[in-house]
Parts: structure tokens; sequence; C-alpha cells
């Protein structure tokens, strides 16, 4: 989570060490993306355009650390996703990175179960991705 992430930093503290923002794993973690983002930007290198779905149902059942009662890929309570087909409110994420003057690059992650298997498939992820993140930007 973001609190541990900052402490992390501010314990090293020196000007080579930072962060990688991705918001999809914030949601992994059971935080709130836009919580994270407002601790985190002061210490990012790089942002990360990856998104997430949560299922409420598994996470309640399981809580945050089913993925080590069953670690088969796509089994947890949360789904990587490409930018848009998750939880992630990107208007207002790029907004944020845009008020704090964020200007470095924005990648898109791709870890969408959906969109792999071939060529085309994870072509397709990343335009739907792309085109997502363009209404913001």
């Amino acid at each position: 989570d973001s609190d541990r992430v900052e402490k992390l930093v501010t314990a090293v503290d020196h000007p080579n060490f930072g962060v990688l923002v991705d918001m999809g794993n914030f949601l992994c973690v059971d935080e709130a993306p836009e919580k994270a983002v407002g601790r985190l930007m002061p210490y990012a290198f790089h942002v990360h355009a990856k998104d997430a779905e949560v299922f409420e149902d598994k996470l309640k059942w399981y809580g945050i650390f089913n993925k080590l009662l069953n670690p088969k890929h796509g089994e947890g309570y949360w789904r990587y996703r490409m930018p848009g087909l998750g939880q992630v409110d990107w208007g207002r994420f790029i907004k944020e990175l845009k008020d704090i003057g964020y200007d470095g690059v924005i990648s898109i992650e791709h870890e969408d179960p959906l969109y792999e298997g071939s060529e085309q498939k994870v072509k397709e992820g990343l335009i739907l991705g792309r085109e997502h993140l363009a209404k913001f930007i």
C-alpha cells in the first residue's frame, strides 16, 4: 500500500530512489487509487496505466491474501484489465497528474488476461487502452 511505499522511499532518502505509480496495483491491495496518487506522486519516476476489477464477493470471502490460497492466474479476488475496463477513474487520475505538473510518460502495462493468447488480441487490448486514455490526455 502507499503508506508502506512512502515509508520505504523516505527511509532510503536518495534522489535516485523513487516509485512507479501503477493505478491497477492499488486496487489489488484494497486501497483507493486517489489516496495513493496524492501520497506517492511526489516520489514518482514513471506511471503505468493498468486497470483492475475487484470481485467484491471473493474479496469478502478470502480477504486480500487469497492469491496465496489459490495462486492460479485469474482466480483471485481481482483481475488486471486494460485501461477503461476496470474500476480506475482515469479521468480523475489524469486530471490529478496534470494538476501536480506530471509531464512524464504514461505506459500501458498489459496484463489483461482477456486480451492474451494471440498477437491480434494483444494489439486489440493495447489499442482499446490507448483510445480510452486519449480521452483524458
